[in-house]
């Protein structure tokens, strides 16, 4: 499930009237015969779809791939009770990290101060859509939280997270995102989730064909890449034969990066590989 968002050229009022008048008798003849539903993350229809759904008792998960799957909480609760686990294909490109934890949110952007905390204050919402409109902005302020979060971890400046932060109270104040802003953020978080699908690929390739290194790292000698791995330090690095460093993390913070398509296409080809040799050597060697 698909649909605008403010980056489109549309106002916020637009997207809410379309989502009322269009996209709400369609989800409510799906939930009444049990559907569920793959939404997007993005600020616009996909997170109207995600409050509407929870409002209507189901349950939001996270997909490896950047989606959200809904699930109605009586399914959900049959599938738990059989204790069925579901196989999840391979996550697509770009996945969600699963190593390297990197730093949140500083916590010194506390309630009183802190410009992604939504105010209810700023724009009193009656009637029918009330609740909806409310979720569509604590939705927007939960985006722009994360994409403070996202700018952290790229290692962008202060001053760059500074603009975020006086975007977030903009918006607090009525005004739209701006479509720099959004341009900005979906290319931050774009490049977020490149980085921590090469992190993740990275760190298995370690973990099958690394030797022990200094100070607790493993170390990968490749034929066109060598990767470094310190997970007690929150370390990284991938560097190509000719010194370049494709991806430098130190204490779970991106220092440098210079990340491609083709060099994630290279890391997920060799990913693959291992996959299938894993599975030959399981099915010659390991009775299951």
């Amino acid at each position: 499930m698909s649909g605008s968002g403010p980056w489109r050229g549309v106002t916020q009022q637009q997207i809410l009237e379309t989502f009322k008048n269009h996209y709400v008798p369609l989800l409510d003849k799906a939930i009444a015969a049990g559907s569920s539903f793959v939404v997007g993350n993005a600020a616009g229809t996909d997170q109207l779809v995600q409050q509407y759904l929870q409002e209507h008792g189901y349950k939001l998960e996270a997909q490896g791939d950047g989606y959200i799957r809904a699930s109605s909480l009586e399914l959900v609760t049959s599938v738990d009770s059989s204790k069925t686990q579901d196989v999840a294909p391979s996550p697509r490109f770009p996945a969600q990290p699963t190593s390297v934890p990197l730093t949140a949110v500083p916590a010194a952007l506390t309630t009183t101060q802190n410009p992604f905390v939504a105010s209810s204050q700023n724009i009193p919402q009656t009637g029918v859509m009330a609740d909806t409109v409310g979720s569509y902005e604590q939705a927007t302020i939960d985006s722009l939280r994360n994409w403070y979060s996202a700018a952290d971890k790229l290692g962008k400046s202060e001053e760059y997270k500074n603009r975020i932060a006086v975007v977030a109270t903009q918006f607090k104040s009525g005004q739209g995102l701006s479509e720099k802003a959004l341009i900005a953020m979906n290319k931050d978080m774009e490049e977020l989730r490149s980085i921590n699908r090469l992190t993740q690929i990275a760190q298995r390739i370690s973990d099958v064909l690394g030797q022990p290194g200094e100070g607790g790292s493993t170390q990968v000698k490749g034929k066109t890449y060598d990767i470094s791995v310190n997970p007690s330090q929150k370390d990284l690095t991938i560097s190509p034969k000719n010194g370049d460093v494709l991806l430098d993390i130190k204490s779970g913070k991106v220092q440098s990066y210079q990340i491609s398509y083709k060099i994630i296409k290279t890391f997920e080809d060799i990913n693959a590989k291992i996959d299938t040799a894993l599975s030959q050597v399981k099915f010659e060697y390991i009775e299951i």
